[in-house]
């Protein structure tokens, strides 16, 4: 798996499951599965769970999901059916091999599993010099460290380590599984990954995990706030700052997870999970709700689809 599907176990198994799913017949799921390195017992286990899932949401009153994947759909990125709109949008894109497709999965994973969040911690920028100047050497694996937030660890004896570093203190080190197609990535797009459980033997071990879109963070997060900059209001502490002042957006009350932006973008995500929440609230209160319909909705799927950019 490469480009928009790679850095996550999670999107290996859905391309795992889809390939499975469009074998014909039991022979050929078996021979697949012993092509790959896949358990077929396994896989016959989540093929019974993806039915199931079906039966219960066709129960509650949501459209069946299909019960087969064609290879024309995994071509096209999945965009062929349903009944949530947001499939017809990404048509209207036309990325090549799906990607907006699959950057929503990828949302959908960092969402669903938040706040299980792992922060990447990289080390120092190195350059090499070529014939036209220096370029930027990428990372080895083992280079990178890897924490998680954990609010209920004491804090140190030393008070000076919380004033420089106030979040040092809550975070547990942990290590990527050698399992996992994250163990030898030495290169990141975004420095957050989201996990499915630790396991502990010698080490905390990070087992499936997923590196994450900011937008998708911003999204599952209960709160944001922004941390203006001081230099750029001290220049105007009488009135408050605008929307273009930079500044750091905090996630959560604690902040751990936090990014470098404007002001207007804190207020714009908040006013969307608003709408989104609201547009929820209704889908569930009436499950033939075309969600497509809904300018809220086509927001969401182009801003995670176009990775902000659109």
């Amino acid at each position: 798996i490469g480009g928009s599907f790679g850095k996550s176990d999670h999107l290996l198994l859905a391309r795992a499951v889809e390939a499975y799913l469009k074998e014909g017949g039991r022979e050929g799921r078996r021979a697949l599965c012993q092509e790959v390195g896949l358990s077929f017992e396994r896989m016959c286990e989540v093929q019974t769970l993806i039915s199931q899932l079906g039966r219960d949401m066709s129960s509650l009153g949501f459209p069946p999901a299909p019960s087969s994947l064609s290879s024309t759909r995994v071509e096209r990125g999945g965009r062929e059916g349903g009944s949530d709109g947001a499939r017809a949008l990404l048509a209207t894109m036309d990325e090549k091999g799906g990607r907006a497709y699959w950057r929503l999965v990828k949302a959908a994973v960092g969402v669903g599993l938040y706040p299980n969040v792992v922060k990447v911690v990289r080390p120092p920028f190195r350059y090499a010099k070529v014939a036209g100047g220096a370029v930027q050497v990428e990372a080895h694996a083992r280079e990178l460290s890897f924490y998680v937030f954990n609010k209920h660890k004491e804090p140190p004896v030393e008070p000076l380590a919380s004033f420089y570093f106030p979040h040092k203190d809550k975070e547990d080190r942990v290590y990527i599984h050698p399992c996992s197609i994250n163990y030898s990535q030495g290169a990141y797009t975004v420095p957050w990954l989201v996990f499915s459980d630790v396991m502990r033997t010698t080490r905390a071990f990070v087992r499936d995990c997923t590196e994450v879109s900011p937008y998708a963070l911003l999204l599952a997060a209960n709160t944001l706030r922004m941390q203006h900059d001081i230099s750029s209001s001290s220049s105007s502490s009488s009135r408050p700052p605008s929307s273009a002042a930079s500044g750091t957006l905090l996630l959560e009350e604690e902040g751990w997870i936090r990014f470098a932006a404007v002001g207007r973008i804190g207020a714009l995500v908040n006013a969307l999970k608003r709408k989104v929440d609201e547009l929820l609230e209704e889908k569930v209160r009436n499950p033939e709700l075309e969600l497509g319909d809904s300018p809220a909705a086509r927001a969401l799927v182009k801003l995670i689809a176009t990775d902000g950019m659109g």
